[in-house]
């Protein structure tokens, strides 16, 4: 059995993952698989994605499940906005990224085949970015074509004016807000099996120890910091540059599309009146939400506090 299609039943998801139909729905039902499920006949069907995202998981086999790829095409001539652009989705099987370096190459590109999202850089050597985006807009087939423009001076309303549909300046590029944004224009769904990448500077240079506290969470977005998202999850491991955080719950169930921010605070015996601020590296959905944060702001003392756990 070879398909393309968006949704599996449960028989086809139990002879691709070659366990029995009562196992899938069980998974559907917990979460481990996601979909859409039938309100009258109660019959489950399962999102490709999620299947595709599993199978990658546990080393299963894909060879039966032909992937759709969305098309990006990506405008730049700028060496590591392109770089880390390719490594941000590198691991994602749903994307195919095609890259020219000037805007007279996007427009012959596109014109012969509509991709499905362009990333375009605000400095291009040939043309500039607005004309780029006023020549694709005058063509019929492309008026609605999705652009995302990566900014470095701030005419990001002149660009939403001419029909951009994000911009994003290049000084605060951020890996998840990138993925979130790009995954909503392409209208991808998220992937509970997501893993957002960790960054190549971002290496491990504390050890680590293996701890099990209940913390409170608060998540905010950097440009309003007194506007904040209430939650709690489980640290556990620490060390002096971030945490793992499992079980991670917020009263609104979501986190921002912007650049954010976690703030963990602990009230336990090993831990009391504790708290650090904290960037997201990674993100993992499986049910559970889970965490990998670094440390960005954290008092001596606070730090003291994990050194004395390693004793």
């Amino acid at each position: 059995m070879t398909s393309s299609k968006d949704f599996f039943s449960t028989g086809d998801a139990s002879r691709l993952l070659g366990i029995s139909r009562a196992t899938v729905s069980r998974m559907f039902d917990k979460g481990i698989l996601h979909g859409k499920k039938n309100p009258i006949t109660g019959k489950r069907n399962i999102s490709r994605y999620s299947l595709v995202a599993f199978m990658k998981q546990h080393n299963i086999s894909r060879a039966n499940i032909i992937i759709e790829k969305k098309r990006i095409l990506l405008v730049s001539s700028d060496e590591a906005l392109v770089s880390l652009v390719h490594k941000t989705f590198a691991d994602d099987e749903r994307i195919k990224i095609k890259e020219v370096t000037f805007g007279c190459d996007a427009l012959i590109l596109s014109s012969k085949r509509t991709p499905d999202l362009i990333l375009i850089d605000e400095e291009l050597p040939d043309i500039s970015c607005a004309e780029v985006v006023k020549s694709l807009k005058r063509i019929e087939e492309l008026k609605n074509i999705k652009i995302l423009c990566f900014l470095k001076s701030d005419i990001a309303s002149n660009l939403l004016k001419l029909g951009v549909n994000e911009c994003i300046m290049k000084d605060a590029l951020d890996k998840v807000d990138l993925i979130r944004r790009v995954n909503l224009l392409m209208n991808i769904p998220e992937s509970r099996f997501t893993t957002y990448p960790l960054p190549d500077k971002e290496k491990r240079r504390w050890p680590r120890i293996t701890i099990n506290i209940p913390a409170n969470v608060r998540v905010y977005n950097v440009n309003k910091p007194n506007l904040y998202n209430p939650g709690k999850g489980i640290i556990e491991n620490i060390s002096l540059g971030g945490a793992y955080l499992t079980k991670v719950q917020l009263s609104n169930g979501s986190i921002p599309g912007d650049t954010f921010r976690f703030l963990l605070e602990v009230n336990q015996p090993l831990m009391k009146n504790w708290k650090a601020e904290s960037k997201v590296l990674r993100l993992q959905f499986d049910g559970d939400t889970t965490a990998g944060i670094k440390f960005v702001n954290i008092s001596k003392e606070n730090e003291n506090k994990i050194l004395e756990m390693f004793n």
